[in-house]
Order: C-alpha cells, then structure tokens, then sequence
C-alpha cells in the first residue's frame, strides 16, 4: 500500500492535547496490509477518545443543537480519518446517513450520541470485511448498527467497543421466521456467520477463510 492517512491537525476548542488513537484494534490472525493500516491508524493525532462523537452517559443530557451538531461533525471525522480505505461512493453514503441520524430537528434528547468506540469499531468491520454494499445506519443506545438486507434475508451487526460487535440474522423460510444471534469480534464474523447466510456469497466478497 503506498496511501496512508495524513495527520489529523490539532483542532481548536474546548478539547485539550491531542492523545494518540487508533480506529481499530489489531487481532489475531490478520493479513499483513491490515497490519499496515493499523500502524497507520495509530499514528494520527486525534481528540481524546470521548471528546470524538460524545460520551453515551453525558450527551443525553447536553443534547441541544450544538451537541448534535459537534457529534455528527466528529462521527465524520473518524470516517474521513481513514477516507482513504474506503470507496468513495460508500463515504458518501455514510455522510449523508449521518446526517439524517444526526439531525437537530429529528434526535431525540433521550438518545445516547454514537460513542467513539463503537465508531471505530464500525470502520475497522467495513475497512477489513469484504461487504458487497455499503450497510444502512443506525444508532441504538449509543452503538453504531449496520443493517444489510436481501430479499427474505437480514443481517444487522451492532458495533460496540474494542472490535466487538453483536449480530442478528433472519430469513423468511416457508411460513416459518428462523434466527440466529452472537457475539464475536469484527474478524471472526465472516467465519462465525457463514453457516448462516451460505458461505456469505450475498454479503461478502470471496470466501470467509481469506480474512483470516
């Protein structure tokens, strides 16, 4: 790979020091350019962890415009943190997305902000997993929930922190609804949900054995 992300400046603000992060948390097992992008990753200087897209125990109490304001802004820049490993037109989708999510006259002041955990959580699955198609968004008591459906199928994955994440499957079979659920972390989830949707032929790219 010869495109690395470029430092992020340190912004002006309430936030104090930049601290040293990383989208992403290196696993077991994982190929040498994941590798690459993680050291990358880790070598942007960005606001402290909770300063990114809010605290889920603090936001919900702040939430006004400006609170929601600063968090779609800082959920954006996660995203253009690591722009440049992911398709254009699926950057822009997740921009718009989030600017449904976080809209001023659409939020509810109950709800929890999207953490920076869960966000980073979200794009080391869609940087390192092969998807067909760019998932839909959601936010759920402050974890980012990509949904991906196809015909009678549905696959929702919810992004919690330190590269866990929690999914769904669900598909119509004759008159009968069938389920199944786990908790695993991004590079187990191909290996993990293959029995469930065929070898993951309408979701991933290639075979599941070749992320490992």
């Amino acid at each position: 790979m010869t495109a690395l992300p470029a430092l992020l400046e340190r912004p002006t603000g309430r936030e104090s020091g930049p601290l040293r992060n990383t989208v992403a948390f290196p696993s077991p097992g994982v190929s040498a350019e994941a590798l690459t992008i993680d050291r990358a990753l880790k070598d942007m200087r960005v606001w402290r962890p909770s300063a990114f897209v809010g605290d889920s125990e603090t936001s919900t109490e702040a939430a006004n415009e400006v609170a929601v304001f600063e968090a779609r802004l800082r959920a954006k820049l996660l995203v253009a943190n690591v722009a440049m490993h992911i398709k254009t037109e699926w950057r822009e989708s997740l921009f718009r997305q989030l600017d449904d999510i976080l809209d001023v006259n659409e939020w509810d002041v109950d709800d929890a902000f999207p953490t920076a955990g869960s966000m980073r959580t979200f794009l080391r699955m869609i940087i390192y997993l092969k998807f067909k198609k760019c998932p839909g968004l959601g936010i759920s008591g402050g974890n980012v929930v990509a949904a991906w459906t196809r015909e009678d199928h549905r696959l929702t994955i919810e992004s919690l922190s330190e590269d866990r994440t929690q999914w769904v499957y669900s598909r119509q079979l004759d008159d009968l609804i069938e389920i199944g659920s786990g908790l695993t972390t991004v590079t187990r989830l191909p290996e993990v949900l293959s029995p469930y949707i065929q070898g993951a032929s309408w979701i991933f790219h290639g075979e599941a054995k070749s992320w490992r």
